[in-house]
């Protein structure tokens, strides 16, 4: 699981620019580099705290991290929206929105983020790019 000690945070520059700086610890000496980095060499303000992988991939092979935003699948079926949080010293996920045949299913409290044969996730974005996905889910709950 030495993708745990990977780490991301969201950064602007001064023109506007955004990008991820990745820390990866397992590298010697602990390796940082910028994803998309910007041509002007601004100062930088920084959006986001670092968050941390989960260790975690979803069903595309691509590493989850916290704040992440994802479709759940249950047995195949897409069951709703959560974002990945760290909470009671692990890694849960919180449910926006489930698309379910019964109503009362669409407040459940944060589960365990976990993977198997029947439960499985796909990135679709990250709260600070696309936390617009959240508000549609909130608005049609």
């Amino acid at each position: 699981m030495s993708d745990r000690f990977k780490f991301r945070r969201r950064l602007r520059c001064d023109c506007g620019h955004e990008c991820w700086e990745r820390l990866d610890l397992n590298a010697t000496p602990a390796l940082s580099k910028l994803d998309e980095p910007c041509k002007c060499h601004t100062a930088v303000d920084i959006i986001s705290g670092w968050e941390q992988c989960t260790g975690i991939k979803d069903k595309n092979g691509k590493l989850i991290y916290e704040c992440d935003i994802l479709k759940l699948y249950i047995k195949g079926k897409w069951r709703g929206i959560c974002c990945v949080k760290w909470m009671h010293d692990e890694w849960m996920h919180t449910w926006q929105e489930v698309f379910d045949d019964k109503p009362e299913d669409s407040h459940r409290p944060p589960k365990k983020l976990w993977r198997n044969n029947d439960c499985s996730f796909e990135i679709i974005g990250n709260i600070h790019e696309n936390g617009n996905l959240l508000d549609s889910a909130r608005e049609q709950s």
